[in-house]
């Protein structure tokens, strides 16, 4: 459980990132909705990153230590944006559905591993994660259309 959950702070941190980034280059005649969006999905990713630090510590019984230094989240992130997407809008936010996915994907995972190893708070973070991020994809993917 402590791989996966410091496979998804990286992620987190990644991802959190590489949004912001979007939210500054943004441009176009929706920059606006773009901007205001791309805002609240990455405070979502960076929301989470102190809760995920946590439960590195909670399951891992304190064993394990939480250091978000480049080389750490360099290490454990399994996603791999694109650094240049350019600036439309929708490019940037099918990026941003490819970095969900793998996030979702990996809190499924760790949704069933607390189930077995009956961590319920584990657990029922998780499942309030993996609500949170179907609702995003449904957003982005009706932005997409």
């Amino acid at each position: 459980m402590t791989d996966l959950l410091k496979t998804l702070l990286a992620n987190h941190i990644e991802a959190s990132l590489t949004v912001q980034g979007y939210h500054w280059c943004i441009e176009g005649p929706d920059f606006n909705q773009y901007h205001d969006f791309f805002s609240e999905v990455y405070g979502q990713y960076a929301g989470q990153v102190d809760r995920l630090a946590e439960y590195i510590r909670i399951v891992s019984h304190s064993t394990e230590y939480v250091i978000a230094t480049v080389d750490v989240v360099k290490a454990n992130k399994t996603i791999k944006p694109e650094t240049l997407v350019g600036n439309k809008p929708i490019e940037m936010t099918n990026a941003i559905i490819v970095m969900n996915d793998i996030i979702l994907s990996d809190f499924n995972k760790l949704f069933k591993l607390a189930s077995s190893k009956l961590e319920q708070g584990l657990e029922n973070y998780c499942a309030d994660q993996i609500d949170a991020l179907n609702k995003l994809n449904w957003k982005m993917r009706a932005i997409t259309k």
